[in-house]
Formats: structure tokens, C-alpha cells, sequence
């Protein structure tokens, strides 16, 4: 499908991974942006999305890369922290694109197909404080766990292995996503949809106005795309997310918390009295959601993202979101520098 010195690559079989994983990117309750990562293994090679790529465009550009998967597994049973820097076990050391973040927790799992979404449904469960005892009832029949938040990365994979069997095939990850697994692409198709349907929850309508707020020239932002606007316009929204984060790909993308503009302050005399750290996005409640204009490509849809999740809390719901170590720990993360730096130079380009 697309220049490879593997086989496989050219295979039917790939292309019908890369077709489902484009679709399932092109869904933005399963995926925003460049988040989500899907993977297939043949033989000894892990296929597995690249860092900082979007599954969207799996058909139109190159986004898998092949790992080598016994080299990974035996440096994993080592409890080696090499794991930690994927592009180590390329099985193509001249290839330019590196292996998603997730890649070992891909690894960890004995199914042949692998697919991670930031499924909105899912997460407006998975950051609840009792999320496991609340999902015992929609999940009932299925081969499922629940994983408390871990860094992505080693963290990550070293509780999901603790916790799963050989038959556990749907992983709920705490403030962070869904996991699925099967021996198929189509069982495996199947299966996130089964899940995503289960766990279905009453979203609030929110009448969203024209934006009314009159941004001049000068000014360091632009309105957000309309369809990101949401969250502006409704109070229990904003009481849900103001505080914290959410989830990783809310810290990675737009930063932490959620930044509201003060009804004392104007949006001028704020970007002048910060002009150094002027956040990514910024909620002028009731009236609009700013973007920065040098934010990356795909702010708009993390913020979709949020106003989706934020939509399905409801008012009595106890949230708990990602302390300050956890915070830290995402953006100080070599790895997670790395996507961001590719998210620059694509919005750059």
C-alpha cells in the first residue's frame, strides 16, 4: 500500500487495517486529532501506528510502522525501561517515523488486533470516581477490566499486565480511553462497537449562538472551529472541567485545566498581562472558545472532544481528574515532546 520492505504492507489484509483504522479516525466521538493508535501483528512484526500521525489518513499517508515484537517482548519480560523509547525496535532502522507511545501496551496484549480510541462515551465513565463499579452493569458479559490511570507508556502497560487474563479483550482505561482486542479486524470492528454502544450516556443539547465576542487583528486568537464551541455555553460543563484535566490528550494538546477568561478582565488586558504564556485555548463562558493561532493542528478537535465528554457528566456525578504529578509527568515526558514537536511543524508547514 505504501512503500515498505515488508510484505506484509502490500497485503490485502493491511489495507482493510488501514481502511478501519481511517475510519474509525474519522469518527470524532472515538477519535480527535492525532490521538487514538491502532495495531495488527504478523509473524514477528508489531504494525502499529506512528507517533504523532492521524488515523484518519491511514488510507492517504503513510501512518503504520513495523515493530519488532519478539525484540519488544523480551525487553518487556526484562522489565527493561527501553520499552519506554519504541523507535528502538523499528524492524526498519532507516525508517523516518517513530512508534506510537502506546506501542508496548499494544504489545502486551496476545490478540492480533489492537484498537486504542479516546472513545467520548467511554471516557465520560472512565473519570468518575467509582467508574469500575459503575460499569460492571453495561459491561456485563464481556471479558473486561478496568485500568486505573497510569502514564501512558511503560506505567501503563505494566498494570494492564497485572491485571488481565488471555481472555480479557476490552480494557477501560481510568481519564484515559478503550481498549479492544481481537484475533480479527472484524471481530475486533465489532467489538469497539459493542462497547461504544453499551456505554452510550444522555448528552445535553447545548444551543451554541453566533460568537459575538469582536477579536481585533492583533489579537493572539481566533475563534474555534464551530463545532468546539460547545462547552462555552453550558454551565455544568464548565463546572466539570474548570479544575483539572480529564484525561492525557487533554494536558498534551490544550494544556492544564481549562483556562476561563475572568468576567472582570477584558481579552485584551489578559493577553497582555500574560504575553508569555498565553494558554492554547481560552472559555469566555457564556460567549465563545478561543483557539490560539499558533496552537498545533488538532486543538479544535481536542476540544470537540472535551465539550462531547463534558456534555455526558451530569450534574451529580463525582469526577476525579489527573493530579499535578500526573500532569507533569505528561509533559515532561520525552516521548510526549516528541508528538508535540510533530504537531508544530505540521501546522507550521
Amino acid at each position: 500500500m505504501f512503500d515498505s520492505t515488508f510484505n506484509f504492507s502490500k497485503s490485502l489484509e493491511f489495507q482493510q487495517f488501514c481502511e478501519l483504522s481511517a475510519e474509525i479516525g474519522r469518527n470524532p466521538l472515538l477519535v480527535q486529532g492525532a490521538g487514538g493508535n491502532t495495531s495488527i501483528k504478523e509473524d514477528d512484526l508489531l504494525w502499529v501506528k506512528a507517533s504523532g500521525t492521524w488515523l484518519s489518513e491511514a488510507t492517504e499517508k503513510k501512518t503504520m510502522v513495523a515493530v519488532d515484537l519478539a525484540k519488544l517482548q523480551q525487553v518487556m519480560a526484562q522489565n527493561d525501561e527501553r520499552v519506554e523509547k519504541p523507535q528502538y525496535f523499528k524492524a526498519d532502522p532507516n525508517e523516518s517515523l517513530r512508534p506510537s507511545i502506546e506501542t508496548v501496551v499494544h504489545a502486551s496484549l496476545k490478540h492480533r488486533v489492537v484498537l486504542h480510541v479516546h472513545c467520548v462515551e467511554t471516557i465520560s465513565w472512565a473519570v468518575l470516581e467509582n467508574a469500575e463499579k459503575l460499569l460492571v452493569t453495561p459491561l456485563k458479559g464481556l471479558d473486561w477490566v478496568f485500568i486505573p490511570y497510569r502514564r501512558p507508556g511503560l506505567p501503563l502497560a505494566r498494570e494492564i499486565q497485572s491485571k488481565i487474563t488471555e481472555k480479557t479483550n476490552v480494557l477501560i482505561l481510568g481519564n484515559h480511553g478503550l481498549v479492544v482486542a481481537a484475533d480479527s479486524i472484524k471481530e475486533a470492528h465489532q467489538l469497539l462497537l459493542e462497547v461504544h454502544q453499551r456505554l452510550r450516556r444522555a448528552r445535553r443539547e447545548v444551543t451554541i449562538p453566533k460568537s459575538n465576542v469582536a477579536l481585533p487583528a492583533e489579537s493572539n486568537y481566533r475563534d474555534a472551529e464551530f463545532f468546539a464551541q460547545g462547552i462555552a455555553h453550558d454551565t455544568i460543563s464548565l463546572e466539570k472541567v474548570e479544575k483539572g484535566s480529564l484525561y492525557p490528550d487533554h494536558v498534551i494538546f490544550l494544556g492544564s485545566g481549562v483556562q476561563l477568561l475572568d468576567s472582570s478582565t477584558t481579552l485584551e488586558q489578559f493577553e497582555q498581562n500574560q504575553p508569555e504564556s498565553l494558554p492554547k485555548a481560552l472559555i469566555i463562558p457564556d460567549q465563545a472558545v478561543l483557539v490560539h493561532k499558533q496552537a498545533p493542528r488538532g486543538t479544535d478537535e481536542m476540544l470537540l472532544s472535551l465539550t462531547e465528554v463534558a456534555a455526558r457528566l451530569q450534574p451529580n456525578d463525582r469526577v476525579e481528574k489527573l493530579t499535578f504529578n500526573d500532569e507533569a509527568a505528561l509533559l515532561n515526558w520525552d516521548a510526549e515532546k516528541y508528538r508535540q514537536e510533530l504537531a508544530r511543524r505540521i501546522a507550521s508547514a
